[in-house]
């Protein structure tokens, strides 16, 4: 329960202790509990024009932990530790990094013993990595690239979305920026980039407003799934179902706000969990029910479920806290993202379609009717609230003594 301190550690009775691993994904699920782990070093070169003193960057690669110490021996032999978690801003940790990265230096042939201590109340999945300072360098441009491509890419998602909205007044595309948005501040205060960027400013960046996050991002999918598919008249049944949770889930995003951080985002995990996971059951039936709308929603709402499960089953200690299995929530949202923009054209080229289709066979009648009324034998006519004539046909001008409608009806005007 982290009472244990850096003293407490080093003495045989707590030394003798620790169990070696054989993973450096580590993965305590959801636990209250601190771990301490050790972590022996010795610097060998392989070859003699290797240099004498190396840097390392030992990477406890889990963002916003509520405790992170590093603990080194100094010179006067007592151990020094310093801090990488939430608890200091990241101005102050000794790299302004979203994960917990502790520097090191080694020199030839010297063995080092070092200490980490790490305890987290939210998922608690921990990667360790010791890195050599050029392929740190590789690894960060490298993850700031590819999540430059993921924020990047929803920001021109929701801008192109809003732009359309702004063009066709369609309200799906409301619904749908609100959830993309709701979606990306999720992502940023999970991975601990907005608490990084908002270092001392919007606390709403913060690790305690994930549970409010994700309601969010449940309420805009709830929402833009019951408009996009018309539920309220293609599926009465599910909509009567779905408005209800709407409201509980709307009355919930306000009360985790007074709740106890970890009973918030239990609770708050596994309900909306759950719903979002049953999104692509309802877009299955109702593409089974002949809803065309359905099709690229369902696929959609597919490939967010599966980075979802992928990342639940990181977080509750069930898989390993691999890059491949922690990518899968963004890369997820981002495919889902993109082929819901798609839905939502598919979704509008098909209305102007049946719009245009729709004109062509109203017209097609008009002219049918029109055939019958120029050419009846009776004699039928058209005027106005006032009296005046309108139109007639040929029979009619004909009876009357007219040579054409046109001379029928220019009398009629006089």
């Amino acid at each position: 329960k982290g009472t244990l301190t850096i003293d407490d550690i080093v003495t045989p009775e707590y030394s003798s202790q620790f169990k070696p691993s054989e993973q450096s994904y580590l993965n305590f699920g959801y636990s209250d509990s601190t771990y301490w782990i050790k972590l022996n070093l010795r610097y060998v070169p392989t070859r003699k024009r290797h240099p004498d003193t190396t840097h390392w960057f030992f990477e406890a690669g889990k963002s916003q932990l509520n405790v992170s110490e590093f603990y080194s021996k100094a010179a006067d032999g007592k151990y020094e530790g310093i801090q990488a978690d939430i608890r200091i801003p990241y101005a102050e940790r000794p790299m302004r990094m979203v994960t917990s990265i502790f520097p090191i230096t080694t020199h030839r042939d010297e063995t080092y013993t070092y200490y980490l201590k790490i305890s987290n109340n939210s998922a608690f999945y921990v990667p360790l990595k010791l890195w050599k300072s050029a392929e740190f360098t590789r690894k960060t441009a490298r993850e700031e690239f590819l999540y430059g491509i993921f924020y990047g890419g929803m920001i021109i998602i929701i801008l192109y979305n809003i732009f359309l909205y702004i063009s066709i007044r369609e309200l799906s595309y409301i619904y749908y920026v609100g959830y993309l948005i709701s979606a990306s501040v999720f992502e940023i205060v999970d991975m601990g980039r907005g608490a990084a960027i908002f270092d001392s400013g919007l606390k709403w960046f913060n690790k305690e407003y994930i549970p409010v996050a994700i309601w969010f991002t449940w309420l805009g999918a709830c929402a833009f799934t019951r408009h996009f598919l018309e539920l309220s008249w293609r599926h009465p049944l599910i909509d009567s179902v779905l408005k209800p949770l709407f409201v509980f889930s709307a009355l919930c995003t306000f009360s985790c706000i007074f709740m106890p951080f970890k009973l918030s985002l239990y609770f708050s995990v596994h309900f909306c969990g759950y719903m979002v996971s049953a999104l692509p059951l309802i877009g299955a039936y109702a593409w089974y029910s002949g809803n065309r709308n359905a099709s690229f929603f369902t696929i959609a709402w597919i490939f967010n479920t599966l980075g979802f499960v992928l990342l639940s089953t990181v977080a509750t200690g069930r898989a390993p806290a691999t890059p491949l299995f922690i990518a899968a929530m963004p890369a997820g949202t981002l495919l889902e993202a993109a082929l819901l923009s798609f839905a939502l054209a598919e979704r509008m080229k098909r209305a102007q379609k049946d719009a245009l289709e729709a004109n062509h066979r109203s017209m097609q009648h008009m002219a049918g009717y029109r055939s019958i009324f120029e050419n009846a034998l009776e004699g039928i006519y058209q005027i106005n609230l006032q009296g005046k004539l309108i139109s007639a046909n040929f029979s009619l001008a004909k009876f009357l003594g007219y040579t054409s409608v046109q001379s029928f009806l220019k009398s009629g005007s006089k």
